[in-house]
């Protein structure tokens, strides 16, 4: 028999704790803007981040399952209703068959340290967060990263196939700050920018490997607005366009900050 409790209260889930706001946080799966899709051809981003959180993501290195937090940052393309998402992986932990529990979470690799600074030095109050839970995700989400300024530079690095044989672009990305300064440059106060020219030479080097793989000429580097580079760096405008098929965007992670998809500019005074 039901029975009406005068004097109830409600009780906060276990799960969720009390939420937390952002002026600038655009959450609601990014009301109103779209997916950036295409090609990213060794290319820089100005954007914004308008979402972030993080997920802890099991997976198996041969005989291992391992469990890594990730970070996720939805970044809009300045001047654009466009976005991309940028996944950085964070600690990992092990699970041991022998004594059957889950290992000591590791520390932060370089890449999650690196872009963390960039965030610290932006909004102070970045860690603060509220977790949330979904049907097949547990998430903790940070309002206050939004609304931090990054400059994404990326490549196409491989054409995979999907589980359900569709073609999809793997590409690299590495993260600065609106002015191009990597995380370790502003934590030590260095000012040449030499990782971002680094980090530009390597992925000129990766984009040239798959295009020579895929027997596709390269495009101009920046075709939108070129990158800024050292002069010995620059190319030779390739004029013949190449028709490509729209690939779909797939995350992952490299030896710079992780994996995405996209394509803009880069306006870097070097």
């Amino acid at each position: 028999m039901l029975t009406r409790e005068q004097n109830w209260q409600k009780e906060e889930e276990q799960y969720e704790t009390a939420r937390i706001s952002d002026p600038e946080e655009i959450s609601k799966y990014y009301e109103e803007l779209e997916k950036y899709t295409e090609r990213m051809n060794c290319e820089a981003f100005d954007c914004k981040v308008i979402y972030a959180f993080t997920n802890e993501l099991q997976y198996k290195r041969k005989s291992t399952v391992l469990r890594s937090e990730v970070l996720h940052l939805i970044c809009r393309i300045d001047d654009t209703n466009y976005w991309f998402e940028v996944s950085i992986f964070g600690r990992t932990k092990a699970f041991s068959e022998e004594k059957k529990e889950w290992g000591e979470w590791g520390k932060n690799g370089n890449a999650l340290n690196d872009v963390l600074e960039i965030i610290a030095h932006q909004k102070p109050n970045y860690l603060e967060n509220y977790h949330v839970s979904f049907d097949f995700d547990e998430r903790d989400i940070y309002p206050h990263i939004c609304g931090t300024h990054l400059k994404v530079l990326g490549t196409v690095v491989e054409l995979k196939t999907s589980a359900k044989g569709k073609l999809y672009d793997k590409t690299a990305y590495a993260v600065f700050d609106p002015q191009g300064f990597s995380g370790w440059e502003l934590k030590m106060g260095i000012k040449d920018r030499l990782d971002y020219r680094k980090a530009f030479a390597n992925f000129k080097e990766l984009y040239l490997n798959f295009c020579e793989e895929q027997g596709i000429p390269p495009r101009e580097f920046g075709v939108k607005k070129p990158v800024e580079v050292p002069k010995e760096e620059v190319k030779e405008p390739v004029k013949e366009e190449i028709q490509e098929e729209p690939q779909r965007m797939v995350n992952s992670m490299n030896a710079f900050t992780g994996m995405t998809e996209e394509a803009i500019d880069d306006d870097l005074p070097f």
